[in-house]
């Protein structure tokens, strides 16, 4: 009987020693031992948040490169003559119609579009019995140049990224955003909105996806291009308060809830406390979990 009894003794404080060890292997860290990076991927949570929630990245103004229409005139002798020509919308001038005849070398001519008559510019060139319109002479005009055209043959709901705004491809946001957010957040909270889009019902009604990888039919480039009906989900930047900071329940060794206090930019006073999740990825280090704006 006394054998049985500390045999008993024995497997309770075994008992509670494992207990005791899984407890404290699964007690999440003190706050301490992650401010440092916790600041660190909030911080950095500012830029990614404005790329992947805000405004997103800069595109190229919506210009389109202009196309000449052909006129044709028979002269005498049936002798064809060609016009090539467009019109263009000058910011200072107005409308301005761009011509050249159809010969080699020949110079390229411009004539100001006004809807009245305007003596201070001497003689009108042509008139349009039909509008009302008449057309002067402009010399030592330039056309406007730009460094981007879109093609009527590019979305019209989607606009080109800028060459200079450091990202190329769908890969390299998704390289942006991975270095702060977990890779289970992103796949399940945000690629799909960001990159794939989703419908709704069977109705076919949803939303179709902020970025994607268009191909030039013509050319054959890839281009990284961005929805231009994409509304906001943020406007302005959520700043925290990080002499708030502190862990709550629950967590885990490889899981850190943290509370603290946070405010908009625009709105200092106004105080709200929120919770912010990180996790451990397999690499070792701690990244968040949930959204920051």
């Amino acid at each position: 009987m006394k054998k049985r009894i500390v045999s008993i003794i024995l497997c309770m404080i075994l008992l509670c020693l494992t207990v005791t060890s899984v407890s404290s292997c699964s007690k999440p860290p003190e706050y301490a031992e992650v401010e440092a990076r916790f600041k660190e991927l909030v911080e950095a949570s500012y830029d990614v948040n404005k790329l992947l929630f805000g405004e997103g990245l800069p595109t190229y103004e919506r210009i389109y490169e202009a196309v000449d229409e052909v006129y044709k005139s028979e002269g005498e002798g049936g002798k064809m003559t060609y016009i090539y020509y467009h019109y263009l919308e000058d910011a200072s001038l107005g409308k301005i119609l761009s011509y050249k005849k159809g010969t080699i070398g020949s110079k390229r001519l411009y004539l100001q579009v006004l809807s009245a008559a305007d003596s201070s510019k001497g003689e009108a060139v042509y008139v349009d019995t039909q509008t009302g319109e008449h057309y002067y002479a402009l010399e030592n005009y330039s056309e406007p140049e730009y460094e981007f055209y879109y093609s009527a043959n590019d979305p019209d709901n989607y606009d080109f990224v800028r060459y200079d705004s450091g990202y190329l491809t769908v890969d390299d946001i998704k390289i942006a955003a991975e270095k702060v957010y977990s890779k289970d957040y992103l796949e399940t909270s945000v690629y799909v909105a960001l990159f794939t889009g989703a419908v709704i019902n069977q109705n076919l009604s949803g939303f179709s996806a902020r970025y994607i990888e268009y191909s030039d039919a013509v050319e054959g480039d890839v281009r990284l291009m961005m929805s231009n009906e994409y509304e906001p989900l943020i406007t302005e930047t959520r700043k925290f308060d990080f002499s708030t900071a502190r862990v709550v329940k629950p967590g885990s060794k490889d899981l850190v809830n943290i509370e603290v206090e946070t405010y908009l930019e625009s709105k200092p006073d106004e105080r709200v406390t929120v919770r912010v999740t990180m996790v451990k990825q397999d690499d070792g280090q701690w990244y968040l979990d949930s959204g920051t704006y």
